[in-house]
């Protein structure tokens, strides 16, 4: 009868370990595939093998709160660690092989795809002497897209962008 219950008991805790692996919210880098809580060293690692470059590699670049921006030929992604474990995600839609219609759309349907949930549109505009930002957060549970049009003296620039967790600079 021990051995019935303890069997049960391993079977309740395997199911809801896996339960919650099946829940942590993925996002892909490329070929690397990375998820808050990651540890450090393993992100760092599967960049390495997939031959991704980290733009700065000083340690005071790369430390906890910083945010670490990645090359991966023609296309750079953003993380960020806390306590040795990844906190923040980026990835861009928008490239130069992609209208920022199409970015919009596939970015939109992704996330809204995975998360099951509302979304939440916020807008947002920043502006600084020669500068000045629109953005609108559209937050689909875990996951966040940020679509934005920057101005920048004469020149417009627009991102759209797909991630996961929290970054804030330590300068904020």
């Amino acid at each position: 009868m021990k051995s019935i219950l303890l069997a049960v008991v391993l079977l309740a805790v395997s199911v809801h370990s896996l339960e919650g692996q099946s829940r942590r919210t993925t996002l892909d880098l490329g070929t690397v595939t990375v998820w808050i809580g990651i540890p450090k060293q393993e992100v760092l690692s599967k960049f390495a093998i997939a031959g991704y470059k980290l733009l700065s590699t000083s340690a005071e670049d790369t430390a906890d709160g910083k945010l670490i921006l990645v090359n991966a030929g023609d296309t750079i992604y953003d993380v960020a660690f806390t306590a040795g474990r990844l906190t923040f995600a980026e990835r861009g839609w928008y490239t130069k092989n992609v209208s920022v219609e199409d970015a919009v759309i596939d970015s939109l349907t992704a996330v809204a795809g995975t998360s099951g949930t509302l979304c939440k549109v916020t807008p947002d505009t920043l502006s600084s002497p020669g500068s000045s930002s629109k953005r609108v957060f559209v937050s689909c549970g875990s996951r966040t897209i940020l679509i934005m049009k920057t101005k920048l003296d004469k020149s417009e620039y627009v991102s759209v962008s797909e991630r996961i967790g929290e970054y804030y600079s330590q300068k904020e």
